[in-house]
């Protein structure tokens, strides 16, 4: 798939930092963004590939490329997933708006109630005064004011027992901090479907269950 345009194009500087996290060609305090850094993380994650080819003046051209398969016409008999409902507060922690209603929504589904933060240091202060009343954190990585493994430290600090599910959709962050599994927390990799972060809650939930018992 190709999507060309025929604006000013992209110096070849520019080309080569595109998809990293938070590079901007926007002046100091304009902002910054996750766009590019998030599409390259998920084309990647379903093996497959994004170039892009531009210069100045003639504009720009993404072709992005995914692993040719072929599938037996079998979806229709196959039994869909079950989708585990639960009950609880779970605390919903993202710098975008619109992923935190849609986790909102699908959590509502499911049977869960939510808090909802907007970076580290709210989730963090949300907490503090909730902590007694929430029953898993589910935290983004790379957040603007505190960043998701600074939290995530300080949720330990202020309760060693508490579970948390980390929910990234960029694959190139050091994630170790958080694979390690210790406390047995888990990882969750947008996008995702209902069915899967239904599971995932289930099994961090009664990983710790078992841990404490």
């Amino acid at each position: 798939m190709r999507i060309s345009d025929t604006g000013i194009g992209i110096s070849d500087e520019v080309k080569d930092h595109i998809f990293e996290p938070f590079f901007t060609t926007k002046e100091m305090g304009k902002g910054t963004g996750m766009g590019l850094a998030m599409v390259y993380g998920v084309i990647t994650n379903h093996n497959g590939s994004v170039t892009v080819d531009s210069a100045v003046g003639k504009g720009t051209t993404f072709t992005v490329s995914f692993p040719a398969v072929m599938l037996e016409n079998t979806a229709s008999e196959r039994p869909s997933a079950a989708v585990v409902h639960g009950k609880g507060t779970i605390l919903v922690v993202d710098d975008e708006e619109y992923i935190r209603e849609i986790l909102k929504n699908m959590l509502g589904k499911l049977g869960y109630k939510t808090l909802l933060a907007a970076n580290g240091k709210e989730a963090v202060g949300t907490y503090a005064r909730e902590m007694d009343h929430i029953d898993l954190v589910i935290l983004d990585l790379i957040m603007p004011v505190m960043s998701g493994q600074e939290a995530y430290e300080r949720l330990i600090r202020l309760n060693s027992k508490v579970k948390v599910l980390i929910a990234s959709g960029h694959t190139t962050v050091d994630q170790s901090p958080f694979l390690a599994m210790q406390h047995g927390h888990d990882f969750i990799q947008k996008p995702f479907t209902l069915q899967e972060i239904a599971a995932k809650i289930q099994s961090v939930l009664s990983a710790r269950s078992s841990l404490s018992g």
